[in-house]
């Protein structure tokens, strides 16, 4: 029998992120797009259609998605850090820098983590430093503190470290969305990140139902991932 779907934690109606890396990207991004004539009000559909795009590369318009979901004016927290996400993968300081001001702050006037390292973005000495600074603290994380550390350590190269904390969230609790942004790359090609999709259920869902485009089996029991 067929592996059932591995249940990850989204936004209500986002059940079908799948389709960003399962079968592949090409074919989400014509499906997304052809979702905001019937629903051109959505969020979740801005929200989607951005994460298509990234998945596919297509940063400018994963960026364009983004805006117009902005623009609905609704789930602000959560569209306004999957762009600041998304532009990490540009690798453009002052995009990145024009992202992350548009993030809220919490209750304490801060953008947890981030606030740590974007003084830093044009330092990745001080900035690599920082990041094992913040790793290395032992309180426990929350969710979206191991994600922003996961995605700062790999726009700084540290790759281990971003593989170490997305490995650090709980079995389950992973949104297999975020694995497929541009800035993971190379994490991506790390050998621990096939453990990590081996312990989340997805290589034998891959098996079952098709293999995503930004990985492909190289013998039946091996495969990499860019």
């Amino acid at each position: 029998m067929s592996p059932s779907r591995p249940k990850y934690n989204r936004l209500p109606s986002c059940d079908n992120v799948e389709r960003c890396s399962t079968p592949g990207v090409l074919t989400a991004v014509p499906r997304f797009t052809g979702a905001v004539a019937p629903d051109p009000l959505s969020p979740v559909v801005a929200l989607n259609l951005s994460l298509a795009y990234a998945a596919a590369g297509d940063l400018d318009s994963a960026l364009a998605a983004t805006d117009r979901g902005i623009e609905l004016g609704s789930l602000m927290p959560v569209i306004t850090g999957n762009a600041m996400l998304v532009a990490l993968g540009t690798h453009d300081p002052d995009e990145i820098e024009r992202r992350v001001a548009a993030q809220p702050r919490d209750a304490a006037g801060r953008r947890p983590i981030t606030d740590e390292l974007l003084p830093l973005l044009r330092d990745p000495v001080a900035a690599r430093a920082e990041l094992e600074r913040l790793a290395a603290v032992p309180a426990p994380r929350s969710y979206v503190e191991s994600v922003l550390i996961s995605h700062w350590a790999a726009y700084f190269g540290e790759t281990e470290l971003a593989l170490d904390e997305l490995r650090g969230i709980a079995h389950g609790a992973l949104d297999e969305g975020l694995l497929w942004r541009p800035v993971l790359s190379d994490v991506r090609k790390l050998p621990g990140f096939k453990d990590l999709v081996r312990r989340e259920g997805l290589v034998d869902y891959w098996h079952h139902n098709g293999w995503p485009d930004l990985c492909r089996p190289t013998t039946a029991d091996d495969f990499e991932c860019s």
